[in-house]
């Protein structure tokens, strides 16, 4: 994405986006961090990310598996989101 992080709405917080590996997911995860956030790529365990993820700066990412329909998955999942990128500011799915 041209001048990463060359806006600033969402500098310093965290976001968890399901469905966050391919497709609507991957593009808001580009745009969140390229606005400064720090993001979540939450989706199903074994979901591969699209390899435009992988352009984006490591220390601003993590990948979490998650099935949102389990409400354990989800818990352990927010717990992941925190203990690598910081508590939760921003949720989209």
């Amino acid at each position: 994405m041209t001048g990463m992080m060359a806006g600033g709405r969402f500098r310093g917080r965290v976001a968890a986006v399901t469905g966050g590996a391919g497709g609507i997911g991957a593009a808001v995860i580009e745009r969140l961090v390229a606005e400064g956030a720090r993001a979540a790529v939450w989706d199903l365990p074994g979901a591969e990310p699209e390899a435009r993820l992988a352009t984006l700066p490591a220390d601003r990412l993590a990948r979490v598996a998650v099935d949102v329909t389990d409400y354990a998955s989800v818990e352990r999942a927010v717990a992941a989101t925190e203990a690598a990128l910081g508590p939760i500011d921003v949720l989209v799915n």
